[in-house]
């Protein structure tokens, strides 16, 4: 609905334009009579709300309206202060939507893109609309990856100062082709990188792009690097800043060791720019959604998985479970060898699956609950593999079949080892029999073996059904919830 009640607009609003006014993105717009006649004209309905638009309608008015800009890409390539008024004109040429300001609050809060779901909005804009009704809540994860198309702003004592060519302080090599900085009161808050009159050019181009200062005159040190969608993040003394946390374009969130010096090669020279140089060790890194972590050890540029942990939300099994896979092998071959999982709402450890194979071809062989009471195990060979071959349960009683519950168990225990036996392939296999051994405290044994009845068809697919019960709970990466259906 939201989409086509935008649709229907597009007549009136291709003919809006910004006026000359060098603010890049969107804001508080407060619509003339004539504007908002023009949107009402012909059935016209404001796109969230499906009310008329209202006129002279400012910040902090009920009602206010807001406009984005379509073309989120367009941004101005000279910082304030230094713009021509060609440049200005030709941003002035955008087209944009109104929306009823609140409305439009309603559904950025919880989407990173515009309500026709075309582009996705700018921080700036969200920035906007949080500040007059979010009220000091909590900034949802997504809002730090929205693109900030605006040139940063340091106050109103900022200098835009532009230098033709320099020497880089990472490698101490000339460059040329220009570079715009950001002064307040004689100290450095932003350059951009060498080379900005071509790299602004480039359709991909923000002028947010570029490294970020601390500190005061002549001991400015890095504390952030933006470039292309992968932001750097630096700690450290001026010279001698590394990288601790990096967030990549695709969300994901690495953070790297600073307790050592990075290591120069004699071999060759150093990158063009600083990132690789400055950052140590890999640790870890994390997925966009949060989900999952990666950990790594050994020397920077020679990590190697050592394990993930990964939440797994399950609607059967409150607060879900966690998983964590182990790795071993060689850097880029890593293969999965064990994957243990627990409960998260008491951090219990429910059972251990235990893998072999090459990396990408890792096929579980045998699975053991985590108190012992049981072990799977599989097949592992071309024609049925990870299909459940046997399952081995242990478990002790008193004379009277009660199973031992802790202290007040009184009599002696007997222990009770069972062995189920299953053929056919993965996912239905079928129940074939069951040896069980009772052994008494003197060490007498006692065998029983169970085996499904031939002769009576109706008492032999009863017993199946049954031992399917089993067969799904045993069965490789078998889900948690299933382990409460039989016990």
């Amino acid at each position: 609905m939201v989409g086509r009640a935008f649709c229907n607009m597009l007549p009136s609003l291709g003919k809006l334009s910004l006026a000359p006014d060098p603010a890049p993105m969107g804001e508080f717009y407060a619509l003339s009579e004539q504007e908002a006649a023009k949107l009402n004209a012909d059935g016209g309905r404001e796109a969230l709300t499906y009310g008329d638009y209202r006129p002279n309608r400012a910040r902090g008015d009920e009602g206010a309206t807001f406009r984005l800009f379509w073309d989120q890409k367009r941004v101005l390539k000279n910082p304030p202060g230094h713009r021509t008024a060609e440049e200005v004109a030709a941003h002035a040429q955008r087209l944009y939507a109104v929306y009823d300001a609140k409305a439009l609050w309603d559904w950025v809060k919880t989407h990173d893109k515009d309500p026709t779901n075309s582009f996705q909005i700018s921080h700036e804009d969200w920035m906007q609309l949080y500040a007059q009704y979010g009220n000091f809540g909590p900034i949802p994860e997504f809002v730090s990856k929205l693109p900030a198309l605006e040139w940063p702003d340091f106050g109103p004592n900022t200098v835009w100062v532009y230098e033709e060519s320099g020497v880089s302080p990472c490698n101490n090599k000339a460059w040329t082709g220009g570079m715009w900085k950001a002064m307040v009161d004689g100290a450095v808050r932003f350059k951009t990188f060498p080379g900005f009159t071509a790299e602004s050019q480039e359709e991909d181009f923000l002028p947010t792009y570029g490294y970020y200062y601390d500190g005061p005159p002549g001991e400015e040190r890095i504390t952030k690097g933006c470039f292309y969608g992968e932001t750097d993040f630096y700690r450290g003394p001026r010279g001698h800043e590394q990288i601790w946390k990096q967030l990549a374009p695709t969300g994901t969130t690495r953070f790297f060791a600073t307790d050592e010096e990075p290591r120069a090669s004699r071999h060759r020279a150093p990158p063009e720019d600083c990132s690789q140089r400055a950052r140590g060790r890999l640790l870890y890194y994390t997925t966009a959604d949060g989900l999952t972590t990666w950990y790594f050890k050994g020397a920077k540029g020679h990590e190697r998985l050592d394990y993930n942990q990964t939440h797994v939300p399950n609607a059967d099994v409150p607060r879900g479970y966690f998983e964590w896979a182990y790795f071993t092998g060689k850097r880029d071959q890593e293969r999965v060898y064990k994957v243990d999982r627990g409960l998260a709402r008491n951090d219990r450890l429910y059972d251990t699956h235990y893998l072999r194979g090459a990396n990408g071809n890792e096929k579980v062989y045998k699975r053991v609950e985590a108190g012992g009471k049981w072990t799977a195990y599989y097949e592992t060979g071309e024609e049925h593999q990870q299909a459940l071959r046997r399952v081995e349960l242990v478990s002790q009683h008193t004379l009277l079949g009660r199973p031992l519950t802790g202290a007040d168990d009184e009599g002696p225990v007997h222990t009770s080892t069972s062995q189920m036996y299953f053929e056919g392939p993965r996912g239905d296999e079928t129940f074939v029999r069951a040896e069980s051994t009772i052994t008494g405290p003197d060490g007498y044994e006692e065998q029983m073996e169970t085996e499904l009845p031939e002769d009576d068809p109706d008492r032999q697919d009863a017993a199946q059904w049954f031992y399917n019960k089993w067969r799904r709970k045993y069965s490789a990466w078998a889900p948690i919830s299933f382990a409460f259906d039989v016990d």
